[in-house]
């Protein structure tokens, strides 16, 4: 077994990333998207099995994540942040990556649904 394959890197400002470290992950403070953007390439090349990315920072380097995204590994998750925690960028990836995996909105239709008969 590779010694990589149980490994988890978030990336993210350090507020948002400071409590993964207790659960044993690897932390990555960043302060720009080039700063993402090396340490997912980074992350790549080392053979990182999942990658969870702050919002705010997995937006900025949308392009690349959708480079990776038809990649069997890493998996890369973004996540909520502290400093925007209204981001919807993170619930549409999910959107778009079930609405791939199985041909159909299934989660959110059911929700517009219930909007539109109120």
């Amino acid at each position: 077994m590779n010694i990589n394959s149980k490994r988890i890197a978030v990336l993210g400002d350090k507020n948002s990333v400071f409590a993964f470290r207790a659960l044993g992950c690897e932390t990555l403070v960043v302060f720009s998207a080039a700063d993402v953007e090396g340490a997912v390439k980074r992350l790549v090349k080392e053979e990182c099995p999942v990658i969870l990315i702050t919002e705010e920072y997995a937006e900025k380097i949308d392009g690349t994540l959708q480079k990776l995204k038809n990649r069997t590994l890493p998996v890369i998750i973004p996540i909520p942040s502290l400093n925007s925690p209204n981001n919807k960028y993170a619930l549409e990836g999910l959107k778009k990556s079930v609405e791939r995996a199985i041909g159909a909105d299934i989660i959110f239709n059911k929700e517009e649904q219930r909007k539109e008969n109120q």
